[in-house]
């Protein structure tokens, strides 16, 4: 599945790929507690400094697997996070 992380207070978003969207969702949330395996991104800066309940997450859909780069990189130019988010 394709995700969204929309930080609620701040205009920014965070476009994701993963076969796993607990684990990842997961893995995010140790990532703003410096405690995750998964490399230090700046959504995961902005998570711990702003707190987690500022951010809501949401699946824009689900893929098979060999289309989620394609889809994922559909999302991040339609909502243009690398340059108004965090992608």
């Amino acid at each position: 599945a394709v995700y969204i992380k929309l930080l609620i207070l701040i205009l920014g978003a965070y476009i994701g790929r993963s076969t796993d969207i607990k684990k990842r969702l997961t893995e995010h949330v140790k990532g703003a507690f410096n405690i995750s395996t998964i490399a230090d991104q700046e959504i995961h800066r902005v998570m711990g400094r702003e707190g987690i309940d500022k951010f809501s997450f949401e699946v824009l859909e689900k893929v098979e697997k060999d289309k989620l780069n394609e889809r994922e990189k559909y999302w991040i130019d339609f909502y243009q996070t690398q340059s108004y988010g965090y992608n």
